[in-house]
């Protein structure tokens, strides 16, 4: 699956902030008020200096597994409170380009609008997709 590359991550944790404050102006709240055909749940597991990023897509209408697509790659963030997206998302972004089938919704173990400076990780994400 394609993404938009909305900003680097290549930078300090003073701009990381500044970034989270830039897009948390432009979130767009919205419901979905259908029930989704398919949904994807993300999370993320660190050993050491790596991290793998797991997406599972499951049908939700039969709650069958359709699709598991993951992405191992090296750490360069350590993990900072508030920044968890920009540890995060690189390698969720690698899983995503190897995703086949575009999910409605996409599930993260992670803050989303209740983060301190509503953009946790999956808000943040939300703009990549």
């Amino acid at each position: 699956m394609k993404y938009k590359l909305v900003h680097s991550f290549d930078m300090t944790p003073k701009d990381m902030i500044k970034i989270q404050r830039q897009l948390a102006k432009e979130v767009k709240l919205s419901y979905f008020s259908d029930v989704p055909n398919l949904v994807s749940g993300v999370d993320l597991s660190f050993q050491q200096d790596e991290g793998l990023a797991v997406i599972v897509t499951m049908d939700f209408k039969k709650l069958s597994v359709i699709d598991v697509t993951y992405a191992v790659d090296k750490i360069t963030l350590p993990y900072i409170p508030g920044l968890l997206a920009f540890r995060e998302l690189p390698i969720f972004l690698k899983a995503w380009e190897k995703l086949q089938i575009e999910p409605d919704i996409v599930f993260f173990d992670g803050q989303g609008y209740a983060h301190p400076r509503r953009m946790g990780i999956a808000t943040h994400a939300s703009f990549f997709y």
